[in-house]
């Protein structure tokens, strides 16, 4: 949620065609309240949008962690200057498996709650 001038933005998953007869938002809908509270927007992604932007978050965390650790030698000798872009690179790959199990975490999540809207789809 972020606030801009008269407005707070509210950003949300899109639903379309989730089985509970609710009909997808238009791309920004605006709620209008009274004159001394701010306007809400609410702004939708897509689902794989969101996946896709949950991952980059945690490969983003997980590679700073593991750059922060290194600098102040936990697990090891400390960061040397002319070692960084090597530790760099070996770090980038291990974030990559913490992108992809939150991809897929992520995934599983919503899954479940498609299968909550619709549990005809069980079989």
């Amino acid at each position: 949620m972020t606030t801009t001038g008269d407005s707070v933005v509210v950003t949300g998953i899109r639903r379309e065609g989730t089985g509970d007869g609710a009909l997808p938002l238009p791309e920004k809908t605006t709620g209008r309240t009274p004159d001394h509270l701010p306007n809400v927007i609410i702004q939708t992604i897509t689902p794989l949008a969101s996946i896709l932007i949950r991952a980059a978050r945690a490969y983003v965390t997980t590679l700073i962690s593991l750059m922060g650790a290194s600098m102040v030698g936990l697990g090891g000798d400390a960061l040397v200057p002319h070692d960084f872009f090597h530790r760099l690179r070996d770090y980038a790959a291990i974030a990559l498996a913490a992108a992809a199990w939150a991809a897929i975490q992520n995934t599983g999540e919503l899954l479940a709650k498609i299968d909550q809207k619709m549990p005809s789809f069980r079989g």
